[in-house]
């Protein structure tokens, strides 16, 4: 069983019938973002597009499931550098590539969030 609170956090209820007690505990956010790539390591220069979805729990089912309806802007940090990027339909998609070898954490900083993050791993040839 599932609660959800004011602030976007699903409790976890788990009731105790022996000793008649109800046991609640952070699960997850309301809201959340999946990130998806189809693959993480890359030469330099190579393009990787990587796709967010907004997603929202569905209490009844116990999983996030996509929001289409969701408009807020995802807040993504690549190495310190934030950009909002502006979601179609719940999901956007971004391009990343590097000049430079390295492993590189491509992550949503949304508040109120379960975020996402990709570690991207780029080699020379």
């Amino acid at each position: 069983m599932f609660e959800l609170l004011e602030n976007g956090q699903i409790l976890k209820v788990s009731i105790l019938e022996e000793i008649d007690a109800k046991i609640k505990e952070h699960y997850c956010m309301q809201k959340a973002i999946k990130a998806t790539a189809e693959k993480t390591n890359l030469l330099i220069n190579e393009e990787l597009t990587i796709t967010l979805q907004w997603q929202t729990f569905d209490i009844e089912q116990g999983v996030h499931v996509n929001d289409t309806t969701n408009t807020e802007k995802f807040i993504v940090d690549i190495e310190g550098t934030r950009q909002e990027i502006t979601p179609v339909n719940g999901a956007a998609q971004i391009a990343f590539a590097s000049e430079t070898e390295g492993e590189f954490v491509i992550r949503t900083v949304n508040l109120n969030t379960d975020n996402a993050e990709i570690k991207v791993v780029v080699a020379s040839a």
